[in-house]
């Protein structure tokens, strides 16, 4: 499980001894995982930081410099697609920033993408998938959120 938290500094979680705010589920996560003291962006921007991350590599490589970068180039293996996948690896991704919005290509290699505005519109769903992976080590295929919420709507409409 990899988790990326944006725009926080690690001297501002319990795990790392802050005491003014409690942090008690990252807190549990870093007790039992690995914690990189020393790790440090390539890139001090969102969508090429994590397109580094999963990539593993730089951006004038991969191509995402800035949010005015044309997407990950289809070229560019992923860690989802190139390592998890093909070793039988379910991967999959809950992100709730626009900035990593599949549009941007970071998508490519997950059985599932689930996006902030996906989540909120299907969020009990959304939260039983999370929960499934995270007791499970597992991802939940679902049936698709779109053609639940099409199915919905056509009926209301009496298509």
């Amino acid at each position: 499980m990899l988790i990326t938290i944006d725009t926080v500094g690690a001297d501002h979680l319990g795990c790392d001894g802050y005491r003014r705010i409690e942090t008690p589920s990252t807190d549990q996560l870093a007790s039992g995982g690995i914690r990189f003291e020393h790790a440090h962006a390539q890139v001090p921007l969102t969508l090429p930081s994590h397109t580094v991350i999963m990539t593993g590599t730089y951006p004038m490589f991969n191509g995402v410099r800035d949010l005015t970068s044309p997407g990950l180039n289809t070229r560019v293996p992923t860690l989802a697609g190139m390592i998890l996948r093909q070793n039988g690896y379910s991967a999959a991704a809950f992100v709730s920033s626009f900035v990593l919005n599949s549009m941007w290509g970071l998508n490519r290699g997950f059985e599932g993408y689930f996006e902030a505005m996906m989540m909120r519109q299907t969020a009990g769903k959304a939260r039983a998938r999370v929960r499934h992976c995270l007791t499970t080590g597992r991802f939940m295929p679902a049936t698709s959120d779109r053609s639940d919420a099409l199915s919905s709507r056509t009926k209301s409409s009496g298509v």
